[in-house]
């Protein structure tokens, strides 16, 4: 079996598609290290699930956070990074999304090892400044690209994504391993009703993510207007925005129609979205990494047991239409939103039926334990190469 380093650039804390990784791997035999960033509240050592966590301490962490000071920054992990791999001397340097991945490449020549591209984002749709600029997208495909011909293994995390990097680059399509959730089945305890105070014949539409731009939510407290009078969203999870969606509510004369909720614990989540109706998300296509993406929101409400109602995008309908377990929307129209969401709400039958069909959907196909199959299986080639 073989000793793995993963590079991430951040704290690992909480990254739950590295975790759930590294863990499968340690699972059938294989050695972990993740290499991470120092931050003041994390611990420098940690040991979990039986891989490491080693977070490198970067002198330059307290220079002014200016473009330039982040190049060196970079460098400085970078420096650092490989005085790691040169003593833990890995089989397999695994590069978790685009900025590792030059330093995993360059670690492996040093330490003679095979290299695995992580691609969790469509790098070349990314919509921040640096990526959206000519520059930015410039580097990413000069850079991307390179790479990408000269590692071992590239796995992403959608079907779209992968024909986005295969089409592009030449190459063959990378591994696809959702984030799915791990095989659970949660008890339809009714949490969510007496903590907000509304009776048993209320219907809930959930979205439980952190609040972030771009991801529709104004579009669906708009779309609450539209409501049934019987039907209430509660959006549950860190706030982001600084309490910009509450003030909007207020605003439009919806916060009776909308609750806010603080988000819970990750072995809870599912508890509470298991006792809601149905499970959305409205990300809005701002740039095409967006248009490309499956929150892993989405997994969550599907592992609960209840229907997903999603954007209008390739992935998202790719899931409903293959699996059957919801409905899609025009992300950009609230009334569109209500009036997809009402009409399964008012079919009790349907919405048995989707309950059904997501619950189903999870135990025998959309859940971790098969999705680390094919992370193991790409190791394995790996093995024989």
């Amino acid at each position: 079996m073989s000793r793995v380093c993963m590079i991430v650039m951040n704290n690992f804390f909480p990254d739950i598609r590295v975790s759930k990784e590294a863990a499968s791997l340690v699972s059938v035999g294989h050695q972990v290290t993740v290499l991470a960033m120092k931050t003041p509240h994390a611990a420098a050592y940690e040991e979990m699930d039986g891989f490491t966590v080693k977070r490198i301490y970067l002198q330059t962490r307290k220079w002014p956070k200016r473009v330039y000071v982040q190049a060196f920054k970079y460098l400085e992990f970078v420096t650092k990074v490989l005085q790691e791999v040169r003593q833990y001397r890995p089989d397999v340097i695994h590069a978790h999304d685009f900025a590792p991945l030059p330093i995993a490449w360059l670690a492996a020549k040093l330490a003679k090892a095979k290299v695995v591209y992580d691609s969790h984002e469509f790098w070349l749709g990314q919509g921040s400044r640096f990526y959206a600029s000519r520059f930015g997208k410039w580097f990413v495909r000069q850079a991307e690209g390179s790479l990408i011909q000269r590692v071992d293994a590239v796995i992403t995390i959608n079907q779209a994504i992968s024909e986005q990097l295969a089409e592009i680059y030449g190459i063959p399509r990378p591994v696809v391993v959702m984030n799915a959730q791990p095989r659970t089945d949660p008890p339809r305890l009714d949490k969510l009703r007496p903590l907000l105070g509304v009776d048993s014949k209320t219907r809930i539409v959930i979205y439980a993510a952190s609040f972030q731009r771009n991801r529709g939510l104004e579009q669906l407290i708009e779309s609450t207007q539209y409501f049934d009078d019987n039907t209430l969203l509660v959006l549950m999870g860190p706030d982001r925005m600084d309490g910009r969606l509450q003030s909007y509510a207020r605003e439009h004369g919806l916060q009776s129609r909308v609750r806010f909720l603080s988000p819970v614990s990750q072995g809870k989540v599912a508890e509470y979205v298991a006792s809601a109706d149905i499970g959305i998300a409205a990300t809005q296509s701002t740039c095409l990494n967006n248009y490309y993406s499956l929150g892993n929101k989405i997994f969550h409400y599907i592992a609960a047991g209840i229907p997903v109602a999603l954007s209008n995008q390739p992935e998202s309908r790719r899931i409903v239409q293959e699996y059957g377990v919801g409905i899609v929307f025009d992300e950009t129209d609230p009334k569109d939103i209500a009036r997809k969401i009402q009409q399964v709400l008012r079919n009790p039958q349907l919405l048995q039926q989707l309950r059904q069909r997501a619950r189903e959907a999870h135990i025998t196909q959309l859940n971790w334990e098969n999705e680390a199959q094919k992370l193991c299986r790409v190791y394995e080639e790996l093995e024989k190469k």
